[in-house]
């Protein structure tokens, strides 16, 4: 496959760095992803992202950029990153809707109740570092106890599923308010990542989908298309929280209002 000098040199380079982080301890943390790819213009060399269990972004951004250096009239290699700080302030919780954050696709997502989280995380930050916590709040009492917890905020999104002002498509809406679906269910069936949705027939004929996004999203995408423009919510994704029975067709400002979510002691 390798049919360049520079690509077979670039090989060996990769080859060095996975005998460094070896023989440092840390390859159990490191995957070699050829997928990933940033803007070759300003990158010369191998580029990387980091993540943390529970952020869905990469909170870590960087690679080679040679080019730079020579911009400033020397002749040398960089390397550098950046942290995105801001990114580290959001909490999901295992009842959340939609994909959990996790880099690792193939591992098992946590479930660790996000009010333990929260506690966990505000006993080892700064006290001048937010937290917003999410996943699954669907009634007053869960805002509240997690503000208790240290969270600064509480962010939903399952509960305003049905606002006038969500994007959500019209088979959505109906499964949300359809009583045939009674239960919510993680699947990698739609895109390979582990994801919760209302639990249906598609889910339940794919139980054992692997863990290979993007291929199997991209397999899947038009079979979900064609069902969601049929109406049939047994052949898309159904994105939802355990608490989808707390959305209702409300305006956005009466479901923040109802659930005591918005900012203040």
């Amino acid at each position: 496959l390798l049919t360049t000098t520079s690509e077979r040199q670039a090989l060996e380079q990769l080859k060095g760095l996975w005998k460094v982080l070896e023989a440092s301890g840390c390859a159990d943390s490191v995957r070699l992803d050829f997928s990933v790819g940033n803007s070759m213009r300003y990158y010369s060399g191998v580029v990387f992202r980091g993540y943390l269990e529970g952020i869905p972004a990469s909170i870590l951004s960087g690679g080679q950029y040679d080019k730079l250096p020579r911009k400033m009239g020397r002749n040398a290699k960089a390397i550098g990153f950046a942290i995105y700080l801001d990114l580290l302030e959001d909490l999901q919780g295992p009842e959340a809707g939609g994909h959990r954050g996790t880099f690792d696709a193939a591992a098992e997502p946590a479930v660790q109740p996000l009010a333990d989280l929260v506690r966990a995380v505000r006993a080892v930050v700064s006290p001048e570092v937010e937290l917003i916590a999410a996943g699954g709040i669907s009634a007053p009492a869960q805002a509240r106890t997690l503000r208790a917890a240290g969270a600064g905020a509480v962010q939903i999104g399952t509960a305003l599923l049905l606002s006038p002002e969500a994007g959500t498509a019209g088979v959505h809406r109906a499964a949300l308010q359809d009583p045939q679906f009674t239960h919510t269910a993680l699947t990698r069936a739609f895109s390979g990542r582990t994801a919760r949705g209302l639990a249906n027939r598609f889910m339940a004929q794919h139980p054992d989908a692997p863990a290979a996004y993007p291929l199997v999203n991209q397999v899947t995408k038009g079979l979900r298309a064609r069902a969601a423009a049929s109406g049939n919510p047994h052949g898309t994704s159904l994105w939802a929280g355990t608490g989808y029975r707390s959305s209702a067709p409300e305006p956005a400002a009466a479901v923040v209002a109802r659930l005591g979510v918005n900012r203040g002691p």
